[in-house]
């Protein structure tokens, strides 16, 4: 379970990169009310997925500490 949620932290973080970059250099060529809708959007929502990416990462530290407990009381 800890790497399932440390590699989806991974997952996230790279299409948060992906979008953001995407988003803020499309600027110049992508135009109009849908384009900037989008950029609105994404803005106003990208703090949610960097919060997640932490979740999942803090996620991952306490499935693989209770993993470890489990080991070592058995």
């Amino acid at each position: 379970m800890a790497s399932t949620f440390k590699g989806k932290s991974g997952d996230l973080h790279t299409l948060i990169k992906t979008l953001n970059s995407a988003s803020s250099g499309s600027d110049g060529y992508w135009k109009g009310p849908k384009a900037d809708r989008f950029r609105h959007d994404w803005e106003s929502v990208r703090p949610t997925f960097e919060k997640w990416v932490e979740t999942l990462m803090d996620a991952s530290k306490s499935a693989s500490t209770s993993a470890d407990n489990i080991e070592r009381a058995t």
